[in-house]
C-alpha cells in the first residue's frame, strides 16, 4: 500500500486502553478503569451483516469495521478494551479468539483487524 494513499484517505481511531482492579479474588471479580484515549490514523471501511458472519465467525452483530493501521500500532492494538472512530459515538470491541487479538499482516507495514459492537441477545 502507498503511504500517500493510506495519508489522504484516513480517520482518526480512538484507541481506550484500561486497568484491571480485582475487587474480589476468590470470585474473580474485576472491575476496569479506563484510560484517556490514543489517536492514531487508521483506513476504516464498513462491513454489511453477512460479510461480517463471514469474516469474523461465530460473531453476530449488526455494525462491524474492518481497519488497516501501520504495523508500529499492533501491541497497542492488542493491549485495547474499547476503539472509536472519531466523530462517532459507538464504541467497537476487536475480534479476540481466546482473549487474543486477531490481527493479520497485510504486507510489511500494515496491518488488519475488525471491530464490532457487541449484540447482547434477548
Amino acid at each position: 500500500m502507498d503511504r500517500e494513499l493510506f495519508r489522504d484517505s484516513s480517520q482518526r481511531l480512538l484507541v481506550y486502553t484500561a486497568t484491571e482492579t480485582i475487587l474480589d479474588p476468590v470470585e474473580k471479580n474485576v472491575e476496569l478503569s479506563y484510560m484517556n484515549s490514543l489517536p492514531i490514523d487508521a483506513i476504516v471501511a464498513d462491513l454489511s451483516s453477512a460479510r461480517a458472519v463471514y469474516k469474523m465467525n461465530g460473531i453476530l452483530t449488526d455494525k462491524a469495521k474492518e481497519i488497516i493501521v501501520e504495523k508500529q500500532y499492533r501491541e497497542l492494538l492488542e493491549m485495547s478494551y474499547k476503539l472509536q472512530v472519531f466523530g462517532e459515538t459507538d464504541l467497537y470491541q476487536g475480534w479476540k479468539v481466546s482473549g487474543k487479538m486477531q490481527i493479520f499482516e497485510l504486507d510489511k507495514d500494515y496491518i488488519r483487524l475488525y471491530i464490532f459492537i457487541k449484540q447482547i441477545s434477548d
